[in-house]
């Protein structure tokens, strides 16, 4: 199924981002600063150890494992590069390390690149890959060129949650590893490489750069929000910047989808909606191509109530029960919140079930709501981060009884304070990327009142 359109809703970069598949050009005017006696060098970061004094949030240092000097793959276009290997020594003796990896190439632009994570994370971020956006085309990922290739120094780490064997999302009940989880991590990683890229270079990054997509978003809104005073440049890909938002209005999708008879939609449902949505759709935008980038022209054009059967009672191949239509129309329309979140935030969505978007991250092909996306992701925060009781249920699951949790959660999790001058008062620049599509995230987030602010900064 074709993607929806891909809006930009800010950019402007300094010669941070190209209108070609590469996120990152070659410099232009700073010189590149060679390293000589690489390997020697290299060997040399093994056992180092960082004072808890050179990080901005409590640690007890950082101390690294390893460090070896990578030989240049003419493949890939990977240069020579000394990978290192360490850890932020976590507070809480109970909570889990930040395990961090940096490149270092020995031909270096005098910039570096941090790399963000996903999910839940607790998965090694290593940096090396491209960056999130360059494309899933054969083509565009033909062309993509990690930013190593090009000579900045990459980083990126587990966020300070890795949980071994344990059930993803557990580590919430430890709090130091919740706020690594909400954002800490993002300023424990970059102050732990930016110390060993000046030990190793002898100077500093003069220019400092963030990229993530839907968790790795958020930290890259974070890092413009908390640690804006770091940054150059930030990308946000599809960021999934309000945990607490999100995952209150999954669980009400899969309620109305999974506990309400009939409420369910199957593969066959799925393809009669898209294709009526397409139908009705994809010419708003003045060509016929399987893309629907006329999102709101869509919302005006379409109605689900075409779909409805005649005979109420009943849904066939070429039409849709009552409660099936109102499942749909759950996803379509905001979720308003009992009681306002951080930042003012009242609401979330809507959601693109009747743009065209794939839904199987909430409608399971098998009508099990154990097997979802959304249930994956939100059982564990209810359980976890909300209820923190590991034996705990998201079965009838009422937020509302929560309430004080769910505000600290908010305030301590969600990306949304729309005060970025720290940021943008030192020349920083924003490049949030939103697509009209994705199955996690809120396709509007240009309506939230942060955004609204955030671009009126720009």
């Amino acid at each position: 199924m074709a993607a929806a359109g891909v809006t930009v809703l800010a950019l402007s970069s300094s010669g941070l981002v190209q209108t070609s598949s590469s996120a990152f050009a070659a410099p232009a005017r700073e010189q590149a600063r060679t390293i000589t006696g690489a390997a020697s060098k290299c060997a040399s970061l093994v056992g180092l150890h960082l004072d808890a004094h050179r990080f901005g949030l409590p640690t007890q240092g950082a101390d690294i494992d390893s460090a070896t000097l990578t030989a240049a793959d003419p493949t890939s276009g990977r240069p020579e590069f000394c990978l290192v290997r360490g850890k932020v020594n976590s507070v809480d003796a109970k909570a889990p390390d930040v395990n961090f990896e940096v490149n270092l190439p020995t031909s270096w632009n005098q910039k570096s690149v941090q790399f963000g994570g996903g999910g839940f994370n607790g998965v090694l971020v290593t940096g090396l890959d491209a960056v999130p956006g360059s494309g899933n085309t054969p083509t565009a990922q033909a062309r993509s060129q990690p930013p190593i290739n090009r000579g900045y120094a990459t980083f990126g780490s587990d966020g300070g949650v890795a949980v071994g064997a344990d059930p993803a999302g557990s580590f919430a009940l430890n709090k130091e590893a919740l706020a690594n989880y909400a954002g800490e991590s993002v300023k424990r990683t970059r102050d732990a490489a930016v110390g060993v890229i000046k030990r190793y270079y002898g100077v500093q990054p003069g220019k400092q750069y963030y990229v993530g997509g839907s968790k790795g978003g958020h930290e890259a809104l974070v890092a413009a929000q908390r640690y804006g005073g770091d940054y150059d440049g930030i990308i946000a890909y599809y960021p999934a910047n309000q945990n607490q938002a999100m995952v209150l209005s999954w669980y009400a999708l899969l309620q109305a989808a999974y506990s309400h008879p009939g409420g369910y939609l199957d593969l066959a449902d799925q393809q009669l909606v898209n294709k009526a949505v397409y139908s009705t759709c994809d010419k708003l935008d003045g060509a016929v191509d399987g893309v629907i980038s006329n999102v709101q022209a869509c919302d005006r054009t379409f109605d689900v109530e075409s779909l409805r059967c005649p005979d109420a009672a009943t849904h066939s191949e070429t039409c849709l029960s009552p409660t099936q239509i109102e499942t749909l129309k759950t996803a379509a329309s905001p979720f308003k919140f009992a009681f306002p979140l951080a930042h003012g935030v009242t609401q979330i969505g809507p959601y693109p079930a009747l743009r065209g978007a794939d839904v199987s991250a909430w409608l399971d092909p098998n009508g099990d709501r154990r097997y979802t996306a959304y249930n994956s992701l939100a059982d564990p925060v209810i359980r976890y981060f909300i209820e923190q009781d590991p034996n705990g249920s998201s079965v009838n699951f009422d937020y509302r009884q929560y309430e004080k949790r769910v505000k600290q959660l908010s305030w301590l999790y969600d990306a949304t304070d729309p005060d970025i001058d720290r940021f943008a008062g030192h020349g920083g620049k924003l490049i949030l990327v939103q697509g009209a599509s994705p199955r996690d995230v809120d396709t509007d987030f240009r309506r939230q009142r942060s955004g609204y602010r955030w671009f009126s900064r720009s």
